[in-house]
């Protein structure tokens, strides 16, 4: 597809425009097409992840010119193969020809994206998040069994973007009752008010017991209405080990299949842009309904807004109410 000179009379570009709408959100490029023609010619609705989406064209009068669009509403999506690509592209010029005027490039930008880090290793959670943030603000030495561990807040600048992360090294602890559990759900959802946009789940791909999956369960939705919409499962490799060598769980393979197959896999080759790329594609899709979750204006947590800093962690006291054995029998029953 390229922009050529159409042999049209000056005149006539004036008068007959064919526009091509490019970006990353088919919520946004509908709205602005409609914008520019004066009606609702484009669906604003995203559809359905399982739908395939082609280019559409839509032509009318604007202020005495003939104005045709092209709306393209898939071209940056991760999951397009090269091939794939280059087919959609071909169909694009298609609807265009003889060639595109003007390329509009629609983006939407976000001044802030709030990931909360799950998963059962506290080393492998800080390794990932110090990738993403680049430098080194979590502490990625396990400590030891006797260290209580709580919910730490660490912001930076990655790339034009500002990054907040919310480290949880604790959810998973087999020893916490579930009274202990459900506060610090609420540490971690202080932290990363008014909610976060992205939950990065970090485990490695052949231990997830189902245990850990009701536990899990019980964490989301306590985190988000629809969290599945939010998450991005993130699998770490031993070292010297290869991905293909891996017999991934069974429990991981559904979460991922939940989150509409949103993996990346995390080794020492892999990229962050990458990462970067695949998380503000799931931001985008699901900007409209962004993730939300109001928290209790409880005597713990009020101290917890008043003192925001770059890496936060606050001691909360712990109540022994129950054995573990027996709390976690009741997450098992709220799946």
């Amino acid at each position: 597809m390229a922009m050529e000179n159409t042999g049209e009379p000056p005149c006539l570009v004036c008068k007959n425009l064919r526009i091509v709408l490019l970006g990353k959100n088919r919520s946004e490029i509908s709205r602005v097409g409609n914008f520019i023609l004066g009606e609702n010619a484009f669906d604003t609705k995203a559809p359905p992840p399982s739908v395939e989406q082609h280019s559409e064209k839509a032509e009318g009068t604007v202020e005495g010119r003939n104005i045709t669009l092209i709306n393209t509403p898939y071209l940056f999506h991760p999951q397009l193969s090269e091939e794939e690509l280059n087919q959609r592209l071909r169909e694009c010029a298609a609807l265009c020809s003889p060639g595109p005027h003007v390329l509009v490039l629609i983006l939407h930008p976000v001044s802030e994206l709030r990931i909360v880090l799950l998963g059962k290793s506290s080393s492998k959670i800080s390794t990932v998040g110090n990738f993403i943030l680049g430098e080194d603000v979590f502490d990625t030495k396990a400590p030891p069994p006797s260290v209580e561990q709580h919910s730490k807040r660490a912001a930076g600048m990655v790339e034009g973007r500002n990054i907040t992360l919310i480290n949880t090294p604790h959810l998973f602890d087999p020893q916490l009752s579930l009274t202990t559990l459900n506060q610090r759900v609420r540490e971690c959802i202080t932290l990363c008010s008014p909610g976060p946009h992205v939950l990065l789940l970090i485990l490695h791909p052949d231990n997830f017991p189902e245990a850990d999956r009701h536990r899990l369960d019980h964490i989301l939705r306590s985190l988000s209405k629809d969290p599945k919409k939010h998450m991005l499962v993130v699998t770490t490799q031993r070292r010297q080990a290869v991905f293909s060598e891996y017999i991934v769980d069974e429990n991981i393979k559904q979460i991922i299949t939940a989150c509409n197959k949103r993996h990346f896999k995390f080794s020492s080759e892999c990229s962050r842009s990458d990462l970067l790329k695949m998380i503000e594609m799931m931001v985008e899709e699901n900007r409209e309904g962004q993730s939300k979750q109001e928290v209790p204006p409880t005597r713990e947590l009020q101290h917890l807004k008043q003192k925001p800093q770059r890496v936060y962690e606050q001691p909360v006291r712990e109540k022994k109410t129950s054995s573990p054995a027996t709390e976690l029998k009741s997450i098992e029953k709220c799946k």
